[in-house]
């Protein structure tokens, strides 16, 4: 659809706006009535709408933070895609999982050269940050361990150059922790 924008700014958002843009016919074609403006106005204004945040969501720049709640090994193979394309210096991740996560998958894919802040989660199923340091080093990763992501980022962000990237990624319960820990405040419009 010519001029649509959608403010989620992921590559991957691509693929979900087809998804959607499929759907949506199916649904018009089922007798919902749904025009142009409804279909423009819905994508554009998709954060609002829904609440929806974290999806390679830039809180801060100087040092650039990005947080993105990707969590499998096709998500994170996106962000990190994405990650080469963004211009930085440096590369501060932030990274924690849930237990029950593919870890020795994901570690394939984790980018070499970049500075790792391992960390917990809020929530029972979380993936203790020193084992998730240890699986780490297992190939060749190194980074501190941090029992919260609000230290994390703090250590990052103390880290960081102007011209660097901060990124939080790994979980949805991860992103969430750093919107209520970190952003409480942030205008998301």
């Amino acid at each position: 659809m010519p001029g649509l924008k959608n403010e989620l700014l992921g590559l991957y958002q691509k693929k979900n706006t087809i998804t959607a843009l499929a759907a949506i016919a199916e649904l018009i074609k089922s007798g919902f009535n749904l025009n142009r403006n409804n279909i423009y106005n819905g994508i554009k204004n998709v954060i609002k709408n829904t609440g929806l945040s974290g999806r390679w969501q830039t809180m801060a720049y100087n040092p650039k933070v990005i947080c993105d709640t990707a969590h499998n090994a096709d998500g994170l193979i996106s962000v990190f895609r994405q990650v080469a394309e963004t211009p930085h210096t440096k590369l501060h991740l932030i990274i924690g999982f849930v237990a029950d996560k593919d870890i020795t998958t994901i570690m394939q894919y984790l980018p070499a050269g970049a500075i790792y802040y391992f960390t917990r989660l809020s929530v029972p199923r979380t993936l203790d940050e020193r084992e998730l340091t240890t699986i780490a080093q297992q190939y060749g990763i190194t980074g501190r361990s941090f029992t919260n992501v609000k230290d994390a980022y703090l250590a990052a962000k103390a880290n960081a150059g102007p011209d660097d990237l901060i990124l939080i990624t790994g979980s949805t319960f991860l992103v969430g922790d750093f919107l209520a820990s970190v952003m409480q405040g942030y205008d998301f419009n």
